[in-house]
Formats: C-alpha cells, sequence, structure tokens
C-alpha cells in the first residue's frame, strides 16, 4: 500500500482464529495516520496473499467495537486493532 504524502507507522495486530493459527497472536503492518478497514484488509492482502480468501470475509474491530470497513479513523485514536475472521460453532 503506498499513499503518496502519507506517514506510515508501524501498529500491532491482533489476530484470532485461522490467522492466529497460521500467522501468530500478533503481527506489525505498516499503516497510515488516516486509515480505513479497508486499508488495514488491504496491507494484510498484499503481505500474506496466501490468505486473501480468508482476509477477504475478516472484519475489524478498534478499539473492542466492529468498524465500518469505509470508516476513516485517526492513528492517534486507536489503542488496539483486531482482525477477526468468520467464525463458525456449534
Amino acid at each position: 500500500m503506498e499513499l503518496i504524502g502519507e506517514e506510515f507507522k508501524p501498529v500491532q495486530i491482533k489476530l484470532f482464529s485461522i490467522l492466529a493459527d497460521r500467522l501468530g497472536d500478533e503481527i506489525v503492518l505498516d499503516l497510515p495516520n488516516k486509515l480505513t478497514g479497508v486499508m488495514v484488509l488491504d496491507q494484510m492482502k498484499e503481505t500474506y496473499p496466501d490468505l486473501a480468501s480468508v482476509i477477504d470475509q475478516c472484519r475489524i474491530a478498534i478499539n473492542q467495537t466492529f468498524i465500518d470497513l469505509s470508516n476513516e479513523v485517526k492513528l492517534t485514536d486507536v489503542k488496539e486493532i483486531a482482525i477477526i475472521p468468520p467464525v463458525s460453532g456449534g
């Protein structure tokens, strides 16, 4: 992901379910100061293309609240980002 004139910072991302099984409980992504859930998922797919089909189905939680993927968030307002794949159970 490259946004001209945008500063990027390393951000810890919490993972769950199959993503945590494959990549560990946390990863670090370089994200812009203003971001959307779509940007986070796109960066994940770029970094881990073999998991793109799973990532496409994920939801993003910021500060323990699910967000609309198109809503813009300032990184300064973010304490925690989590990527949560769909979960089935019984």
